[in-house]
């Protein structure tokens, strides 16, 4: 490893057939565009994920081919629940109503994409559409005072086409959504000190049922907005255990 830089190198001494390819130099990007910019430079022969914005400018390329696949992320507006109107669960439960998950996925992703119906991947085995999940039923949501505005960090700006989004669908619903771009050195910190309403994050939940349990168990590793349900935890079950890397018992 060098810097940003990881070099992968056959096994001399493996038991069978020598490989094809000498090696492979895996590079890291401060963002989705910028690893984007390099391919159409030239610089790199593979790129692992491309923005949406990206695809239409690839896929007529002759120099270029794209595979699609589904990931088993989830792009999720995260609430600060120890914030004002975020305290307010019918509160909560009015913002993800206001949201048209679909007409998004169809503006943004060009309808490359499956709605996120709840924090269960779609593409879960387990997962039944018939129970409870989220939909659209649009209304006026916004309160008086702070419940009518607040802040969304982004961090990544490969996302600011999908917060736009967002931001226009709340704002039909009476809520002022204002965006904040910040690197990522500031987005960890306020991570950290929860000094944030709403982030935007590529969460990933799945392809197992660890991945949700460290967004939404009230002692995950990965509840920046300290959610809390006694039921989301019994579900968990004390089956869930994650170790950081001092070794210490997180979940």
């Amino acid at each position: 490893r060098t810097g940003n830089e990881l070099e992968m190198m056959p096994n001399p001494t493996y038991y069978g057939a020598k490989p094809f390819i000498d090696r492979i130099r895996v590079k890291s990007y401060p963002s989705v565009r910028a690893a984007w910019a390099d391919l159409l430079r030239g610089n790199l022969d593979m790129l692992y994920e491309v923005g949406s914005d990206a695809l239409a400018s690839l896929e007529p390329s002759s120099s270029t081919k794209v595979f699609a696949f589904q990931r088993p992320y989830t792009l999720l507006v995260l609430l600060n629940v120890e914030k004002g109107p975020f305290r307010d669960r019918a509160f909560r439960r009015a913002l993800n109503s206001a949201i048209d998950r679909p007409a998004l996925i169809e503006e943004v992703l060009n309808g490359r994409g499956t709605p996120a119906t709840g924090p269960i991947s779609p593409l879960h085995w387990a997962f039944d559409p018939d129970v409870p999940h989220f939909a659209f039923e649009p209304r006026e949501v916004a309160g008086s005072g702070a419940q009518s505005r607040f802040t969304i960090l982004l961090v990544e700006p490969s996302h600011e086409r999908m917060l736009l989004a967002v931001q226009r669908q709340l704002q039909s619903a009476g809520i002022g959504v204002t965006l904040e771009q910040v690197s990522v050195d500031e987005y960890q910190k306020r991570l950290e000190s929860r000094d944030f309403d709403a982030i935007l994050v590529d969460a990933v939940h799945g392809p197992t049922m660890v991945r949700p349990a460290l967004w939404w168990h009230s002692r995950g590793p990965l509840n920046f907005g300290r959610y809390s349900s006694p039921a989301v935890d019994a579900g968990n079950n004390g089956t869930c255990h994650v170790t950081d890397q001092r070794g210490v018992e997180r979940l």
